[in-house]
């Protein structure tokens, strides 16, 4: 028999966690806390690319070195180039041995370079120089992530990184087992998630990501600057 009915568990759970919990039950078999975890997987190349990418900013060997990813993939997820450049302002000046390392593909080169010239001491812009493996190697050799929804926030988690998030889901909204910012919250590392208070326009409904607006900044808007920094402070 090729179909095997599965339990679908009512819970919420992270999408990993569900599809461990899918593997037990086909497999047959426990699966430890312990092996309970992301992989990254790249090869030594990979790490010599990626170490040849930090050469700049690690030789001005910051206390701490930060995964810093202002864009994403639909525009609802990307909060204001504004506000991370006040925000950073307020990072910089609480903990000036920062390094920011600039993240994003290769379509988000001009706005990442344009966050690097408001901090030129600070920042590097890394955004389009590796694939998916040298991204993933550069992230291992960082400390932190603070940036909107992305597969770097995943790739940095996979890394051990904290992770400070900034979510379009609004925080008035009842949190399901289908809501984004529990089916792909950070895997099994510190987190705090910044969301916005309110949904806006119509979105209260809208429990996948929290807003209806997919082509525009929206909901994630009322995500204040005071907000996320003091998400930085509890994390």
């Amino acid at each position: 028999c090729l179909t095997v009915p599965v339990p679908f568990l009512n819970h919420n759970l992270n999408d990993v966690s569900r599809n461990l919990n899918l593997l037990e039950y086909l497999l047959k078999c426990h699966i430890s806390k312990e092996n309970r975890y992301l992989e990254l997987w790249y090869s030594p190349e990979d790490t010599k690319k990626a170490t040849e990418i930090l050469k700049e900013i690690k030789e001005k060997k910051f206390r701490q070195y930060i995964a810093v990813v202002p864009v994403a993939s639909t525009p609802l997820k990307k909060w204001p180039l504004d506000n991370y450049v006040e925000f950073l302002k307020l990072l910089l000046k609480a903990a000036p041995e920062s390094g920011l390392v600039i993240m994003g593909g290769p379509n988000d080169i001009p706005v990442c370079e344009m966050l690097k010239h408001c901090f030129p001491d600070n920042a590097i812009n890394v955004a389009g120089k590796g694939n998916f493996r040298i991204s993933a190697a550069v992230m291992s050799q960082l400390n932190l992530y603070i940036g909107n929804d992305t597969g770097l926030m995943h790739i940095a988690a996979a890394a051990g990184l904290p992770i400070l998030n900034i979510n379009c889901f609004p925080a008035e909204i009842k949190l399901m087992s289908g809501s984004i910012p529990i089916r792909f919250a950070p895997y099994n590392v510190p987190n705090v998630v910044v969301m916005p208070p309110k949904a806006l326009d119509g979105c209260n409904e809208f429990v996948g990501y929290g807003c209806s607006h997919l082509e525009k900044s929206h909901c994630i808007n009322g995500v204040t600057v005071n907000s996320v920094w003091n998400g930085y402070k509890i994390l």
